[in-house]
């Protein structure tokens, strides 16, 4: 028996949607037996209508760490010499999902090298992907990815100039991070279906160490620093320019179900 059931939703005039059940989900539901029976949810599509879009939006992002390194008996699941075949390979399940929308973006919380530098920030985690990552993800319909986070800034100016250089390669659009602050806070501007679009990504929070993880005027590169004039700033411009700004902002608390005062104030400004 399969593992995985996908069910294509379709109507004249509709956005489409993918769904998918676990054999465990398809018991759940009532299929226990060869001939058992098995009613799905209803689901509900969005009809088209004038200036509508469907905007997919995935969480952080990167293929490094246990991709290009065995877990214990585990091959690794990014060869060195099979990357660009192998990232790619990561992301075919997820490609229908992706491919549905109109415009999709993730969270890329990594540096893209083609090797890990000696150098890097001082700091406990840092994370480096293959530049082939980048043409695996816009080859699974990516449209756009976000540098606001803590770790765009790992290996330093040497990294981020590696990871835009890599972006813009292959053609992938970015906006979050630059390599000054004015390059940070710059957004991605976009017409989708009639609609212009501004996105923009920021970081909560600078770091505890030097250099830090945020841009800083015309001497220092990093993420864009999600403070409240900053954010206020530029969803502002963008408002007043006839632009919808789409704001993702990467900060408060790990691991907790609640934001901080401090990233709940903030979103709730830009909105």
């Amino acid at each position: 028996s399969a593992e995985i059931f996908t069910l294509h939703y379709s109507a004249d005039n509709h956005f489409p949607i993918i769904h998918s059940y676990s054999a465990l989900e398809i018991e759940w539901l009532g299929g226990t037996g060869p001939e058992a029976a098995v009613t799905v949810p209803d689901v509900t599509l969005v009809e088209h209508a004038n200036g509508r879009v469907m905007l997919l939006f995935g969480g952080d992002a990167m293929m490094g760490r246990r991709y290009s390194q065995a877990d214990g008996d585990q091959p690794a699941l990014i060869r060195k010499n099979h990357r660009a075949e192998d990232t790619r390979a990561l992301l075919q399940h997820i490609k229908p999902y992706l491919e549905v929308a109109d415009f999709a973006s993730v969270n890329l919380e990594s540096q893209v090298m083609e090797s890990e530098p000696e150098q890097k920030a001082p700091k406990s985690y840092v994370f480096f992907t293959p530049p082939e990552a980048v043409g695996a993800l816009k080859d699974s319909g990516i449209d756009y990815v976000t540098l606001g986070n803590n770790h765009t800034y790992d290996y330093l100016a040497t990294g981020l100039e590696s990871t835009l250089n890599s972006l813009d390669a292959y053609g992938l659009p970015y906006s979050g991070a630059g390599m000054t602050e004015d390059e940070a806070l710059r957004p991605f501007r976009v017409k989708i279906r009639g609609n212009r679009m501004s996105f923009m990504g920021f970081l909560g929070w600078a770091g505890n160490f030097t250099p830090n993880q945020v841009a800083q005027g015309d001497a220092k590169g990093g993420a864009a620093f999600g403070t409240a004039d900053n954010i206020r700033t530029a969803v502002s411009h963008e408002s007043t320019q006839g632009r919808l700004p789409v704001v993702q902002y990467h900060g408060s608390r790990e691991y907790t179900e609640e934001p901080t005062l401090v990233t709940e104030s903030r979103l709730k400004q830009a909105i």
